[in-house]
């Protein structure tokens, strides 16, 4: 049942009864302000002689403490919104402008029981609990965008409903005996009242069936055997229940994913609850012991068709259709008394991989068609009858569920699967691909022996459909959605069955809509019959069109069946004859931004897509998904509390100790006894006793609950919207503080005393402001513009948090000039208005505007204030970034130039050196090499290389190199193939080139590849190049031959692991008179660059090595102008490394995987991308000079990060006033150190600030990059691989500018030393290990080894360390 609010919902004044509801001839939409003060302010309880006296002074305290009047503000434009409607949305046709465009901003359905009218808490059972502060966040964001949209000329549409029917409010009413019609319409009178504050069929299936609840529960509604709500017992049991046939819309569930603005994360969850997976179904054929026939055939579905030679039993479901005819008699009574047992679990406890596996053996056989064999069938509950076909084939030595069975029972284990590298453990599952062993048989014709698994796959798929054995299939995880329940609560199913043929009648039209009766006994009972048939009044009634005597249903719909719609209703709510009107549902619909909890991501998001999908297939709607943009919040933790042990003898004991702490009990230590030691908490008196710093999630049971309307007594409704979104980003889980609210409520309170003035004597405030009729400075128009592009985006990306932080800096500067003009003022009223919507009316009514603001237009940035007259400039010298100057824009290169020498820091380098080369790229950087005047000037001397197939002929250089080139791909090279090139010699390439080109940057030809590189190949293509969606490109030029070639633009092209992610490219080239070529859809005068993201992305090192820094390389000459065309990339990748990739080009990047859909044409591209060295830039390489310092420069520049160079400490600075911080990679799977707490304290004992922390793959790379930018020393551990760290770490760290010590691990630091004995190869040889090749390195090395630092040897490299920064800087 939909419950929803025809009027608007705004914050009652306070001691004010609500305002009437509105009538049914208007049309609502609700606005809300969140939260708001209580009629009466509740005050802490203290122990004191007098309660008048604790009143008077809680008052006092109070008033003092209070930052500006928002008690007399926030009640007056509550009230001025009622009375005036400001917030109401007209309907279509009744004065809604449909010309603008529209915004369906929506919060996801709250459930109106007492304690969970909110989304994020509908895992609550209490009754009576309220509200607490993490309630109002996502609500508070979702206000916030409707006003901004408004104010941005959108018509918005944000209403609010309940999700009335289910089992949480028919439980409650059991247990009260109060009608759940009572307490639900008294809930959402209640939560109004706060929130103002602030297709079918049936089938007989398995189902989970509750006794005590008596009713069927859902799989995610069963935990341990019993129910989530009351953990009452569940039985597993067949009843014909309601089913929707959801199975049938998976394809189209899955594929529209790809189009939705959702988070990865919830989106791969969709994909993992609908499981779509490809194998085969195979048929065996079952036997007896002697291999007799039965005359059964067991149907067993696959995903790795490759190991059916590995396939040593069968198990089948326990509520498998053939079980009974497959059990032998003297295993009959074991079987049925292992169903009973099956029958107690639910579907997640069986399929738990931590739970022990059990079963028991059929006493029946089967024959393996590949192999002839007979193997056993056994009876096991982690196969589910639900899934695939009940059956599977057990491949124990290649999957780790039967392995743990095949172990246990003492059945046969086959390796059929060797290891790409051929190291296996011998007592572990092996469950990738590899090479096929083991799987010949000569009587079936079969063999896969020592192909790919991919590839045998294919083959045994051919192999059983030629032999009628089975065929390909398509499976999913997904069920039909069951779609009743044996409650009273819920909507009835409009149906009813004849009592003579038992035959199924629907209701029709005009009988509808079916009400539920009135029943004072709404109890289960207890049978299995719903209460429903406790109304027999109701339950018998006749057919209209046979007049014969029938039976309604009794079962009624899930809680889901209201959520699935709601958001359709709510665009035509009081339309009595369809869902939704169709020019309604066309202008509003889908749902623009839809904001609710992450723990809705499968459910109700799931079946409300299926809905919307059966919905558009009838025409009802017109458009494929119901919402556009997911947003989920997250929690707002406790405030974060510290727990200390003691033992035994009352003595403190840290809490990383190597010592259990089981023994040990626990103690609340106060805030104020607790200081911070880097990431750590101590306690003040012992710095050696580390504390559990957590916060936990808000509950009555921790006491940790802080309810809004305390929070809007002492601060204002303003001041806690504010807060909570200044906390952090909307989409993280953060922490309550109290302080920081007293902080944001400062914040309004100096924006009110900017604006009105100081406070008068007796406690007033003047009328009027303070603001002046003066034109605006350069500079206040500045500092205004930059707040309103910034505030604007942040909005519009829903980070309100640095909107907030903007709109803080803009009061900052605003305090510090003589006076504020009127103009820039009112403009950041409007900027303020969304978060702080009462002081902001308030202000807006005091500069003189009588009407509300709700509708002006958001402030506009304007691009002339937004450009900086001068800007930071960096210096390079001999390859090195050796500082920064401050410039004009207009500098010319001479002025840029007499800058920078006469700089303090700078002009060092210059002393006694001369000036060889000077490179200026304007606004970009000064790039100098200086040689000391002794040295005089050198010539560099260039190589020349001329090929003519495998000949060498000399040209006009003084040396040539010679080298036979290889044949080019499909053909031989051929005399007229010239490439000349003018460069060090370093490199081999071929091409179609023109004699009489003198440098490899102005080649004419149109093709020039280099495929010389161990690492990356790359092709220069010039002429009429056309870049084609199906990843081919068209090379059409006066000079070129028709010919083509394939190749895989990624920077690790002999590795295959890699390269299996990554899209090949084909290349055609033909004369440009050769037939016509595809049309063009975008025609570009800028070159681009093709490359994949594929590879190892996600990984920070190979996205760094592999494409970011030879991204860097190939696109710097371009200064910017070059399109980026990039394939394989995820859209989280993208977001990540979004600020450097505008950083390399100032055009928007295309996505070839999704965003390309057309034939884009250029003059020029690169395919791949130029490969120096790892992680680095080989600047004798560059035409212009340019190294990886430069690199890490665009890095931070990208990322906003400020520092370019660590702390500088000197001898007689060793206060601990300046502390080094220290970022401790500390991570969480492999190469993670053990003991990160003793590093941490030893590093604080020798004077750093420690951090500890590791970025996730799709973490907030800006948030992780500004921890590292702040920090002076990054610890990261690898483990016994010296010379990779080196090479891989240490060359890259020295060639960006950055100091590099290396810690050397010992055999005794790594957990290896427990795994092998001491004269292993992997701890005696691991250069030997690293040459057998990537996989065998990564299996010794990198998944399975952590790290125990001794920390007494480590102290020396850390001293080491801190006395390089105590070093001058070069």
């Amino acid at each position: 049942m939909a419950l929803s609010l025809q009027w608007p919902l705004q914050l009652p004044l306070q001691l004010q009864a609500r305002p009437p509801a509105v009538t049914a001839g208007h049309h609502w939409r609700r606005h809300r302000l969140l939260p708001v003060c209580r009629s009466l302010p509740l005050l802490r309880a203290r122990c004191c002689a007098s309660a008048a006296a604790a009143a008077d002074t809680g008052k006092a305290q109070a008033a003092a403490r209070r930052a500006y009047p928002f008690d007399e503000v926030e009640p007056r434009w509550q009230r001025h919104w009622e009375e005036h409607r400001t917030f109401r949305t007209p309907d279509i046709g009744e004065g809604l402008d449909t010309s603008k465009p529209k915004c369906y901003i929506l919060d996801m359905f709250p459930y109106p029981r007492q304690g969970a009218l909110w989304p994020s808490n509908l895992h609550r059972a209490d009754f009576g609990a309220g509200l607490h502060v993490g309630h109002p966040l996502g609500y508070t964001a979702t206000d916030i965008l409707s006003r901004f949209k408004r104010m941005k000329g959108f018509n918005v549409l944000h209403p609010m409903g309940w999700d009335a029917f289910g089992l949480p409010a028919e439980q409650y009413a059991i247990e009260t005996g109060t009608h759940p019609k009572i307490t639900t319409e008294r809930n959402i009178g209640r939560f109004t009242h706060r929130l103002a504050l602030i297709s079918c069929n049936q089938a007989e299936v398995p189902v989970n069936w509750c006794p005590a609840l008596g009713t069927v529960l859902a799989n995610e509604e069963v935990v341990d055997g019993v129910s989530e709500r009351g953990g009452y017992p569940v039985i597993r049991k067949p009843m014909r229940q309601w089913m929707l046939r959801i199975t049938s819309y998976a394809d189209r569930l899955l594929e529209d994913l790809n189009d939705l603005d959702w988070p990865e994360s919830i989106k791969e969850m969709q994909r993992n609850w609908i499981g779509r997976s490809k194998g085969a179904e195979l048929v065996f054929s079952a036997v007896d012991q002697e291999g007799h026939d039965l005359g059964a055939t067991l149907l067993v579905y696959t995903t790795r068709p490759d190991t059916i030679f590995g396939a040593t039993y069968l198990v089948v479901a326990p509520e498998h259709v053939l079980l009974s005819s497959l059990t032998s008699e003297e295993q009959r009574a074991h079987v049925e008394e292992y169903r009973d047992l099956s029958a107690r679990k639910s579907e997640l406890e069986r399929t738990d991989l931590q739970k022990e596996k059990t079963g028991v053996f059929s006493g029946s056989y089967a024959k393996n068609p590949a192999t002839g064999e007979i193997i056993p069938i056994w009876v096991a509950d982690y196969v589910l009858g639900s899934y695939g076909t009940g059956a599977i084939m057990a491949v124990p030595a290649h999957d780790s569920r039967d392995h743990e069975f095949a172990v246990k029972y003492e059945l046969p284990i086959i390796k059929v699967v060797s290891p790409p590298n051929g190291n296996c453990d011998p007592v572990e599952s092996y469950e990738d691909d590899g090479i096929m062993i083991n799987s010949s048989s000569s009587s079936s014709g079969l063999s896969i022996n020592g192909m790919l698994s991919q590839d045998a796959a294919k083959k045994v798929i051919e192999w059983v459909e030629s032999n009628g054995f089975g065929k390909k299939k398509v499976n999913y995880k997904l069920r039909d959605w069951l779609f009743a329940r044996q409650r009273y609560w819920g909507e009835p199913f409009p149906v009813s069955y004849l009592d003579d043929t038992n035959e199924m009648v629907p209701l029709s039209e005009d009988e509808l809509p079916l009400t539920l009766p009135e029943l004072d006994d709404f109890t289960p009972t207890g049978t299995g019959e719903p209460p429903l048939t406790k109304a027999t009044n109701w339950v018998r009634t006749m057919d209209p069109l046979s007049g014969k005597p029938a039976r309604r249903e009794t079962s009624t719909m899930p809680q889901w069946a209201g959520s699935c719609w709601y958001y359709l209703r709510f665009m035509d709510p009081k339309n009595c004859s369809i869902l939704v009107d169709k020019a309604k549902e066309r202008y509003w619909g889908p749902v623009d931004i839809y904001v609710g909890g992450a723990e809705h991501s499968v459910l109700h998001l799931l079946y409300a897509r299926f809905w919307h999908k059966v919905l558009y297939d009838m025409g009802v709607v017109s458009t494929k998904e119901p919402f556009k943009c997911l947003i989920n919040q997250g929690l707002i933790l406790g405030e974060v509390e510290y727990t200390a042990y003691r033992d035994n003898e009352g003595r403190w004991v840290s809490a990383d100790s190597d010592s259990s702490l089981i023994d040990c009990y626990q103690e609340k230590v106060a805030a104020d006894k607790v200081t911070k030691v880097g990431d750590q908490y101590v306690l003040k008196d012992d710095p050696n006793i580390r504390l559990n710093a957590r916060a936990y999630k808000m509950s009555k049971s921790r006491g940790n609950v802080i309810n809004p309307d305390d929070v809007v007594s002492e601060y204002g409704a303003d001041s806690l919207r504010l807060y909570e979104m200044f906390m952090g980003p909307l989409r993280d889980s953060k922490t309550w503080s109290t302080g920081g609210i007293e902080g944001v409520h400062r914040f309004l309170g100096r924006t009110w005393r900017l604006i009105v003035g100081p406070q008068l004597p007796d406690g007033s405030y003047n009328d009027g402001t303070t603001t002046t009729e003066d034109e605006p400075t350069l500079d206040q128009l500045r500092v205004l513009h930059k707040c309103i592009a910034r505030v604007a985006e942040e909005i519009q990306e829903t980070r309100f948090n640095t909107a907030i932080s903007a709109m803080m800096e803009f009061v900052n500067a605003a305090y510090k000039w003589e006076t504020q003009p009127k103009t820039v003022i009112e403009s950041f009223v409007l900027l303020l208005s969304p978060f702080a919507p009462h002081l902001a009316e308030e202000l807006w009514f005091r500069l003189g505007h009588p009407q509300s603001l709700a509708y002006e237009q958001f402030p506009e940035a304007k691009s002339e204030y937004l450009e900086e007259s001068k800007l930071v400039l960096p210096v390079q010298i001999n390859g090195k970034t050796r500082g920064t100057i401050l410039v004009d824009k207009a500098c010319s290169e001479d002025d840029v130039f007499q800058i920078a020498a006469s700089d303090e820091k700078l002009s060092k380098y210059f002393d006694g050196k001369g000036i060889r080369k000077r490179i200026y790229v304007p606004g970009r950087i000064l790039n100098m090499k200086v040689l000391a005047l002794q040295d005089g000037m050198r010539e560099e001397k260039f190589y020349c290389q001329v090929w003519i197939g495998a000949s060498c002929r000399m040209h006009s250089c003084a040396d040539v190199t010679c080298h036979n080139v290889p044949a080019f791909r499909g053909s031989s090279a051929n005399i007229e193939s010239l490439l000349f090139s003018v460069g060090p010699a370093t490199s081999v390439m071929w091409g179609e080139e023109r004699l009489g080109s003198h440098h490899y940057g102005r080649n004419k030809g149109p093709v020039l590849c280099d495929f010389s590189s161990s690492r990356s190949d790359v092709c220069e293509l010039k002429g009429d190049v056309r870049v084609l969606p199906n990843a081919t490109i068209v090379v059409r030029h006066p000079w070129a031959r028709r010919q083509s070639w394939k190749m895989k633009p990624h920077g690790r092209k002999n590795d295959r692991h890699a390269l299996a992610r990554v899209t090949e490219v084909t290349v055609a080239s033909s004369h440009h008179t050769a037939g016509a070529a595809p049309r063009c859809t975008a025609i570009h005068t800028a070159p681009a660059v093709v490359f994949s993201v594929g590879g190892y992305a996600g990984n920070m090192f190979h996205d760094l090595t592999d494409v970011l820094v030879p991204l860097f390389i190939t696109t710097r000459r371009f200064g910017g102008d070059v399109h980026l065309l990039v394939s394989n990339a995820q859209p989280w990748w993208l977001d990540k490394f979004r600020p450097l990739l505008v950083g390399f080009s100032r055009h928007a990047v295309v996505d070839m995987g999704r965003g390309s859909r057309g034939v884009l044409c250029y003059p020029h591209v690169i395919l791949g991308l130029e490969f120096h060295k790892e992680m680095s830039v080989d600047a004798a390489r560059t035409a212009v000079e340019y190294s990886m310092a430069d690199f890490t420069f665009l890095a931070r520049r990208s990322y906003g990060l400020t520092r370019d160079t660590a702390i500088r400490l000197s001898d007689g600075n060793r206060s601990s006033a300046v502390r080094p911080r220290l970022l401790l990679i500390s991570r969480k799977s492999t190469r993670a150190f053990t003991n990160a707490g003793a590093i941490a304290r030893a590093a604080a004992a020798l004077g750093f600030e420690v951090v500890v922390g590791e970025p996730a793959r799709h973490a907030d790379l800006p948030s992780f990059a500004r921890v590292v930018n702040s920090c002076d020393v990054l610890v990261v551990p690898l483990g016994g691989l010296d010379a990779m760290a080196t090479e891989e770490f240490g060359a890259p760290a020295r060639d960006a500018g950055l100091r590099y010590v290396h810690y050397g691990i010992s055999v005794e630091e790594s957990t290896l030393a427990r795994q092998y004995p001491r004269d292993h190869r992997v701890l005696r040889d691991p250069a030997a290990v690293r040459r057998e090749g990537w996989m065998a390195l990564r299996a010794a090395y990198l998944v399975g080894q952590n790290v125990t630092i001794d920390v007494h040897r480590f102290s020396g490299a850390l001293r080491r360390a801190m006395e390089l920064l105590r070093q001058t800087h070069e």
